[in-house]
């Protein structure tokens, strides 16, 4: 492997661990909003 293909996929890597990381929040909030409404 060429080492910037190396670096290419670096990259893409780390931008879909950003799009992940930003849908988490969400995802969380989302979880949480049925055990609150079952705990009350």
């Amino acid at each position: 492997m060429e080492h910037w293909q190396e670096r290419e996929l670096k990259k893409r890597s780390s931008m879909l661990q950003i799009r992940i990381y930003d849908a988490m929040p969400k995802a969380r909030a989302e979880a949480r909003l049925p055990k609150v409404e079952f705990l009350a």
